[in-house]
């Protein structure tokens, strides 16, 4: 095997093992050798046993089972071979590394996408506002907004997107309404949901309402009493989204913030959890609120998604930074389809990856929506004659086209 082939496996697991430790915790918690002893000893098995798994779902299962398991001590006869992988990645990897940096970048060539099948816009309704006062607002469906703690946001400006099918910078269109919608969990302090703490679960909710007023981190937070507050207008810009994208089979989306609207439930995400902790109250204003919301912008079903599914770490090319509703919100009970089985665009589309500490935190029904967009990484590569992770990296560089346009498109 030759120098550079040996460079790019070793750096590359040395790269995941990081990821996987380092990063989500946001602390280096074991040292890199360790790291890189562990990822020598126990993921190349890993990783060959899965390659030998065609069902792309049963593949997934299997790694996120792995991902679960606590690590073996590494064996002490494994570190001679450290060292030596150790020193060819440092002796092997400065000359390529010069060279990519001095030599202009390879023309783009991939052909028009074949995007994954998503579900028809779904039926929007009519739904209208039936009294509008300063501290709220109602709706023919039964909704109540509270405008108590609404505060100002810079307005919404004209935004772009990407056609799905050619995402590249010169498919841009401009657009002016939200185009979906994100859910997130607001990570907050959890009381005993019980009537003997009614004032304590109240004083949480307006410190946390006051708290989201001032960062202006969602356009609408729904309590555990089930109120909904309006906290960034609609025609407002609420910082929830951060690196994100989404694709609906019309569109790409990225960097969420101008596109979609942000909703947020008073509760938190637990690693893996089938249910999530919902009052039977937050369920049914978040149905009421996301019916309104759909029939006022016209919202298509695939456009309403959790934080889990858009969140990106650029750094690193992972899916899944931030991982709020994970895998446990509750489509259905809100009247949508499981979005879960939707493939994210930030793989299929543009380059990004998925590690085991993703599917730890997550759960079976992600499973069939990242197995599609897997398979459209192989089916798409195949057509061009290239390595999965070569057309990857060209969908990466593309993604960084995109971004560059949407920059300048905002001005900025």
């Amino acid at each position: 095997m030759g120098c550079g082939s040996d460079t790019r496996r070793v750096e590359g697991k040395i790269q995941e093992s990081v990821r996987a430790s380092a990063l989500r915790e946001g602390k280096a918690s074991k040292p890199l050798i360790r790291n890189v002893l562990f990822v020598l000893s126990r993921d190349s098995l890993l990783e060959r046993r899965a390659r030998g798994i065609p069902d792309p779902i049963e593949r997934l299962r299997y790694l996120r089972s792995a991902a679960g398991r606590p690590p073996r001590r590494a064996r002490l006869w494994l570190r001679p071979l450290f060292v030596a992988a150790l020193a060819l990645f440092f002796v092997c990897l400065s000359p390529p590394l010069a060279s990519i940096s001095h030599a202009n970048p390879t023309p783009l060539s991939l052909r028009p996408l074949d995007p994954p099948p998503f579900p028809p816009p779904g039926d929007f309704g009519q739904i209208w506002a039936v009294e509008e006062a300063a501290d709220h607002e109602t709706f023919s469906n039964g909704l109540r907004i509270e405008n108590t703690y609404e505060g100002g946001s810079e307005p919404r400006r004209p935004y772009v997107a990407f056609a799905a099918s050619g995402p590249r910078p010169e498919s841009a269109v401009t657009l002016t309404a939200p185009a979906g919608l994100v859910f997130h969990t607001t990570e907050s302090d959890e009381l005993p949901f019980e009537p003997g703490e009614n004032q304590s679960l109240q004083r949480v909710s307006a410190e946390l309402l006051r708290f989201v007023q001032r960062h202006r981190s969602y356009n609408f937070v729904i309590d555990r009493f089930g109120r909904v507050y309006r906290v960034v207008p609609e025609d407002q810009v609420a910082y929830h989204a951060g690196e994100s994208a989404w694709g609906d089979g019309r569109y790409i989306y990225l960097d969420l913030n101008l596109s979609f609207l942000g909703i947020a439930f008073e509760t938190r995400t637990r690693p893996g959890q089938p249910v999530p902790d919902l009052t039977s109250a937050q369920t049914a204003a978040a149905r009421a609120l996301t019916d309104m919301l759909r029939s006022r912008y016209r919202i298509p079903v695939a456009d309403c998604v959790t934080h889990a599914q858009v969140s990106l770490n650029r750094g690193y090319r992972l899916l899944g930074w931030h991982t709020d509703f994970a895998a446990s919100f509750p489509f259905q009970a809100i009247g949508l389809p499981d979005n879960y089985a939707l493939p994210p665009a930030a793989i299929y589309a543009l380059g990004f990856h998925y590690d085991g500490n993703y599917l730890r935190l997550t759960g079976p029904r992600v499973l069939p929506g990242l197995a599609l967009a897997d398979r459209q990484i192989a089916n798409q590569s195949a057509k061009l004659g290239l390595p999965e992770n070569s057309y990857r990296d060209l969908l990466w560089r593309r993604y960084k086209e995109l971004l560059a346009a949407q920059r300048k498109a905002a001005g900025g």
